[in-house]
């Protein structure tokens, strides 16, 4: 549910891992004497496999590399608004986000690996 390989709950009182007699099941009970005074059942993931960590990992580069050209899409945008409205430079709005940014492309060079260009040209 929450993309964990595997979920072990903690025990509050001795501050360490529960071991269930049934791996994959929690009785009521358990559960009442495991969760903490406003009812949160703790859980930690064990070491996971070296295939989920490098999954994870990956994910993390799109997003960060997502973040990047987002940002900078953002500040660039700024930019233009601020240059227009301070009379540098005459700037006709585009109609859409999409025309905003295929206009950026054509007056700024965009690494080619990036997701925005890989976006655009799609």
């Amino acid at each position: 549910m929450w993309g964990l390989e595997k979920c072990v709950p903690i025990d509050q009182c001795r501050r360490m891992a529960f071991k269930s007699a049934h791996s994959d099941y929690l009785s009521p009970i358990a559960i009442g004497v495991l969760a903490d005074e406003n009812g949160v059942l703790k859980l930690f993931e064990p070491r996971p496999s070296d295939a989920t960590i490098a999954m994870r990992e990956k994910r993390m580069q799109y997003v960060r590399r997502y973040q990047a050209e987002t940002t900078w899409l953002y500040e660039t945008a700024i930019q233009k608004v601020d240059e227009a409205l301070s009379g540098k430079k005459i700037v006709r709005l585009p109609s859409t986000l999409n025309q905003l940014a295929l206009d950026l492309q054509r007056e700024t060079t965009i690494n080619s690996s990036s997701c925005l260009s890989c976006w655009l040209s799609a």
